[in-house]
């Protein structure tokens, strides 16, 4: 939000380019270890220091290669392709945080194995507030997408300092004996993993690299401030996911597939509960809040920004399904096929609706083959019919609880043109997600489960306002 009133476009592609390129180097420098710890710590007990250390200095050294690339001319390989010289320098910084990526790859896992996630969601949310100050004092102070990048990475490696320190905490005490083959096997199990990752990350990162080569940075600028997901989707589903894995993998190990299949439904019920309204929302509400985010100066994000609200519904699939059923290579061999999908799409779509037609092309790939494939192999791993494993009931339901509001808040919102964009966000708020409750509970659209998990919710909350 600050960057792009502060920046010139060009200098905030920059900025963003050089954070698109960790994002894509990350599944790379973590070979899958994250999901090995979910699969080995829960039945590793007496070897769970070893595990997680093993898994940090192997997460370490992938972290110094990626740099020695960048160090060696990759930076100026990507730049120039990029066609950006200013990324030489920038990619110089990002080397050196992929040598402090391992505490934040192994955190994660370990705390929800652990039962830990209250500090997990504590140490995530402290952090990210930490870095999101920092970069935005980095953006008024200097004026610099080199100096942001540098608060970035300075207080990432911070972060991953204290992440170290957590991790320490609560690893057994005494000495732990590191093992080489019982890292080869965290590595056996995670490599198909961590090879699936890194195709599906480029898979969707692909329309922004694209755009990247093809476009020029201004063009990158605008069109990756509207092909972006919202901060509190990613939030959202991965809490619930990381939650609900260690049960449904315990269940599956145990072949007890109903009620992994009951898990798996609860996760898509819950978060097509949160996010769908999320989606309608932003969809109303996209130029304001691109324009309160952006200014005017991005008004042409709105319609990128439309289109990838899109990508919000196939987030309801519980993330990591497949690899807890030990589908690692399948995974594998479905991402590159998806990759390959999308690069061709994109390629014939771009030429065609320029920028715009990377995102038709994601969405397409994701709906038409991502989803599908993944329903069926847990589908078969589960041991039931397709339509069975995910509750398509419910989401047309909970889509059409989020629909029936939209109408009358359309027209509230045509209302509100002359108030500014945090006024208009705020009452359409007011109005939308109070209907869309209302709505969902009159008509009985909500699951048994969703109407539980909004009471135990709402009775936290109050509790917490009544202590306080």
């Amino acid at each position: 939000m600050v960057s792009s009133r502060l920046l010139t476009m060009e200098d905030l592609a920059t900025y963003r380019q050089s954070l698109l390129i960790y994002q894509v180097a990350i599944p790379f420098l973590g070979l899958g270890m994250g999901s090995a710890i979910l699969f080995f710590l829960p039945l590793e007990v007496k070897r769970r220091k070893a595990i997680v250390l093993e898994t940090i200095l192997v997460c370490t050294l992938t972290g110094f290669i990626f740099a020695t690339f960048l160090w060696l001319g990759g930076n100026e390989f990507i730049a120039k392709h990029f066609d950006n010289e200013n990324l030489i320098n920038s990619l110089l910084l990002i080397s050196i945080l992929a040598i402090f990526a391992a505490p934040n790859i192994v955190i994660n896992p370990l705390l929800v194995v652990l039962n830990k996630v209250t500090t997990l969601s504590i140490y995530q949310v402290g952090t990210n507030l930490c870095v999101g100050i920092g970069v935005i004092f980095a953006c008024v102070y200097y004026g610099d997408p080199l100096a942001m990048v540098g608060a970035r990475v300075g207080l990432l490696i911070l972060g991953a300092l204290l992440g170290l320190k957590v991790i320490w905490t609560f690893l057994p005490k005494g000495k732990a004996k590191l093992s080489r083959s019982s890292a080869q096997e965290l590595i056996s199990y995670g490599l198909p993993l961590s090879l699936s990752m890194c195709v599906g990350t480029l898979s969707l990162q692909l329309d922004k690299i694209i755009v990247s080569v093809k476009a020029t940075p201004e063009t990158f600028a605008i069109y990756s401030n509207g092909a972006m997901e919202i901060p509190i989707i990613g939030i959202i589903t991965s809490s619930i996911c990381l939650v609900m894995l260690v049960p449904f993998r315990k269940h599956f190990g145990e072949n007890n597939l109903d009620k992994s299949k009951a898990i798996y439904q609860q996760v898509s019920d819950k978060i097509s509960f949160i996010l769908l309204p999320v989606m309608i929302y932003f969809g109303l509400c996209a130029k304001p809040f691109i324009l309160l985010m952006y200014s005017d100066k991005y008004i042409e994000s709105v319609l990128p920004f439309l289109l990838y609200l899109l990508i919000i519904p196939s987030r309801t699939i519980l993330q990591g399904a497949m690899a807890a059923v030990g589908k690692g290579k399948i995974l594998l061999r479905n991402s590159i096929v998806s990759l390959c999908l999308n690069a061709t799409l994109t390629l014939v779509l771009v030429s065609y609706y320029g920028y715009l037609g990377a995102i038709i092309a994601t969405i397409i790939t994701l709906y038409c083959w991502d989803v599908v494939i993944s329903l069926r192999e847990i589908s078969l791993s589960l041991k039931c019919r397709f339509i069975d494993v995910y509750p398509f009931d419910k989401l047309i339901k909970t889509i059409f609880a989020a629909l029936l509001p939209a109408i009358p808040t359309y027209f509230i919102l045509g209302l509100l043109n002359n108030l500014n964009e945090i006024l208009q966000l705020i009452i359409i708020g007011l109005v939308y997600f109070p209907l869309y409750l209302l709505i969902g509970i009159k008509f009985k659209l909500f699951s048994p489960d969703v109407l539980s998990y909004m009471k135990v919710n709402f009775n936290k909350i109050k509790l917490k306002l009544t202590s306080t």
